[in-house]
């Protein structure tokens, strides 16, 4: 567990970007970077060498950078899938309305 609480940057989760650094590699010991963007902040995890990890007996945890706060947390109502959420409610809240009324008619 890292001074985050345990926030780790799993490859190709949500609101990770990854980027590739084999040509600086032998020179930093950097294997490369992962962008972290949750409600709480923007974050830089940076990655070791794979042999670092081997070395380290398969422990890993990569050291996370938070490069900025958000002035407050980002709720899922403030982002496109919140909008999506809302739009989704709607269909079916009018939908439910059509056939109280009548007007649709359930297909099996």
């Amino acid at each position: 567990m890292d001074s985050l609480g345990g926030l780790t940057a799993p490859p190709g989760g949500p609101g990770t970007r990854h980027g590739d650094h084999t040509a600086y590699q032998t020179k930093t010991g950097i294997a490369g970077y992962t962008l972290i963007y949750n409600s709480h902040h923007l974050a830089l995890a940076e990655h070791t060498s794979f042999s670092e990890i081997e070395n380290d007996m398969g422990r890993y945890t990569p050291k996370i950078v938070v490069t900025e706060e958000m002035p407050r947390r980002v709720l899922i109502a403030e982002t496109d899938q919140g909008a999506e959420l809302r739009q989704s409610i709607t269909d079916l809240e009018d939908l439910m309305g059509a056939y109280k009324k009548g007007t649709t008619k359930e297909s099996r």
